[in-house]
């Protein structure tokens, strides 16, 4: 309540002081009801206050909490996206320089990481990231001094599926030629002028397939580390601050 308004109405009885002579204004009737509408004033202001920190109480809750949750969805959902696109992008690349696997499993493991890529970069990505946004913004409105930390948690979120991850697939992608030249012996390559219509050997197959699980292995490596780094740990943080503030 402003404070001009607070001290009028805790200035009313004594205003009234000079106003009444007879009857003696602590028996007057003007007082009373005066000191009635007074208690009820402050005791509605009182019951009003108590009321909105609830409220504000409830929301702080709940936004922690759908924060908590919503930030191993988002992990696990960005994890699973940046290992797809990379395991992907390994395979194609190791086929075009060296030639087709013949174990058809190959195919079957290049498919489902293909088809995994576009389900969570379709469906679940922009779902939970909406979702993730929502809570966020809620966030400075019921908290004190937690834009900036908001901000940087969105802001990591954007970098790590615009340009974390294409980052990783490209780095770990480039990995394939030095790693051809260190197969001893080398693999032979059936058709010179398209490798990749090539048709690999059952042995060369599975040393190009333990290459494969050797470049992704590392890359897994990695992933885990940035998505500690720029998801998990960023919304560890707030999370923190805002506990404090409960």
């Amino acid at each position: 309540m402003d404070v001009d308004i607070m001290g009028q109405i805790l200035g009313m009885p004594f205003n009234l002081i000079g106003q009444m002579s007879d009857p003696p204004f602590w028996n007057s009737a003007i007082f009373a009801a005066a000191l009635s509408a007074l208690l009820v004033s402050v005791a509605n202001l009182i019951l009003e206050d108590k009321k909105n920190k609830k409220v504000i109480y409830q929301r702080q809750q709940q936004a922690y909490s759908e924060l908590r949750g919503r930030n191993d969805i988002i992990a696990d959902i960005y994890e699973s996206y940046a290992i797809a696109f990379t395991t992907f992008s390994v395979a194609e690349a190791i086929q075009n320089k060296i030639g087709i696997p013949c174990d058809p499993l190959f195919y079957k493991n290049r498919e489902r990481m293909m088809c995994r890529v576009d389900q969570l970069t379709i469906d679940q990505i922009p779902i939970q990231y909406g979702k993730l946004v929502e809570t966020l913004s809620l966030i400075p409105l019921i908290f004190e001094n937690k834009a900036s930390a908001v901000e940087n948690v969105e802001n990591l979120n954007k970098w790590f599926l615009d340009t974390g991850v294409p980052n990783l697939s490209d780095r770990y992608r480039s990995h394939v030629p030095a790693e051809i030249e260190l197969l001893d012996p080398n693999i032979t390559i059936t058709n010179q002028e398209c490798p990749a219509l090539g048709l690999l050997s059952p042995e060369d197959t599975q040393r190009q397939i333990d290459m494969e699980n050797s470049i992704i292995s590392e890359a897994n490596i990695e992933i885990k580390a940035e998505i500690r780094r720029c998801i998990r740990e960023p919304v560890t943080a707030l999370l923190t601050s805002m506990k404090n503030d409960l």
